[in-house]
């Protein structure tokens, strides 16, 4: 089994060109366009001095920026990533975006410069298709993006991320949302992301909606839970970082009892049972080796 390396998270700005239901970012103070200049440039300088890891970027949303000398820093910003990643000293790079802007700016280039260096194979390009809370009349837009990217970096791997709200549960349950179908659609992987509340339940599942959810993808795409558990049950470390107050901060969650992230613990309305730890009660069932029930 190959090493299992620290994921560093870096939330560049809150800043969004979106304005999703469930997104609790979009309380915090945006960012003018210095602090988004010195948020770059903190980055930058630990990305500098990291090795033997993985990098995320994710804001808000940093692909829709307009401002000349922040789209530069970002360039400059990816630019030592590449190079980093050409000198095995990074490994992977994750990449967040909603997509929902024109890709030319910014995004395109991006992804040029890694097909150039042949890195895309090593790259997480990850989006998000939910359609609770997510699109504000940009469903239309993101489809059209999501086809555009395909068909531009077709060895890309693109990795949508849904969110486990009860609209959604009950759209799997219902089959009005196949798995399999969306992944051969769109050409893209599935993560189903738990949903963190933060100060409500509007739209989280009960814990027994969630399995017969998660059990029912796995009839859809065979074999899918078994990875999807595993991927949650591996002791990965997640190193968070915020540009707050003109620092980069760690933000990363405190730890339940169980040892894994207490955000885990407020995934369902009904129940504080830690998410990840329901993922080995999943594996069990899926694999027949388990007669619980939620």
């Amino acid at each position: 089994m190959s090493e299992v390396k620290p994921i560093n998270e870096f939330i560049l700005w809150p800043n969004c060109n979106n304005n999703c239901k469930f997104c609790w970012q979009k309380k915090e103070k945006q960012l003018s366009v210095d602090e988004r200049l010195e948020s770059i440039q903190l980055v930058y300088e630990t990305v500098h001095d990291l090795r033997d890891a993985h990098v995320l970027y994710v804001g808000g949303e940093i692909f829709s920026e307009k401002d000349e000398a922040v789209k530069e820093a970002l360039s400059k910003l990816f630019e030592l990533t590449f190079n980093k990643m050409e000198k095995n000293e990074l490994d992977i790079c994750y990449i967040n975006t909603n997509i929902l802007y024109d890709l030319n700016e910014i995004l395109f280039p991006v992804l040029i410069e890694l097909e150039k260096r042949n890195l895309h194979n090593r790259v997480h390009f990850t989006t998000s298709a939910d359609y609770y809370g997510r699109f504000n009349a940009t469903e239309h837009l993101f489809y059209d993006n999501l086809k555009l990217i395909r068909s531009r970096f077709k060895d890309l791997y693109i990795i949508c991320n849904l969110i486990l709200t009860k609209p959604f549960c009950d759209d799997i349950l219902s089959d009005k949302f196949n798995i399999k179908e969306y992944k051969e659609t769109w050409g893209v992987d599935i993560n189903t992301i738990p949903y963190i509340k933060y100060g409500t339940i509007i739209g989280a599942p009960d814990r027994k909606t969630v399995f017969k959810a998660l059990l029912h993808l796995d009839k859809q795409d065979p074999g899918y839970l078994i990875k999807y558990c595993d991927n949650f049950l591996l002791n990965q470390p997640i190193l968070l970082r915020h540009y707050i107050n003109h620092k980069l901060e760690f933000i990363s969650s405190d730890k339940s009892p169980c040892m894994h992230s207490e955000n885990f613990k407020r995934c369902y309305s009904d129940s504080d049972t830690c998410f990840v730890c329901d993922c080995a009660i999943l594996k069990d069932l899926v694999k027949g080796n388990s007669e619980y029930e939620a």
